[in-house]
């Protein structure tokens, strides 16, 4: 394993998750991701953001509409956040 980290980089994975419960949860959670699309961070622990995709307005080829913005770094990291309701 460490030859391949070697020949092609460490990766780190991480997810947090935040909920929302109550009726008015998914509310709160809508108007958080409509909030960053209004005003978008320009960079996270000193790394400026490179582009911002919106799954929304604009979603990847082969992907339907949805509530996801995606943060991509400068240095190849990326933020993806999503409201879930599971």
């Amino acid at each position: 394993m460490n030859e391949l980290f070697e020949k092609f980089g460490y990766y780190l994975d991480s997810q947090s998750s935040t909920f929302f419960r109550g009726a008015d949860g998914s509310d709160k959670m809508n108007a958080l991701l409509e909030n960053m699309r209004a005003n978008p961070i320009n960079e996270a622990a000193g790394i400026k953001v490179a582009s911002i995709d919106d799954y929304l307005l604009n979603p990847p080829a082969g992907f339907i509409p949805s509530n996801v913005l995606r943060f991509n770094f400068e240095d190849g990291s990326f933020v993806a956040i999503r409201p879930s309701g599971t």
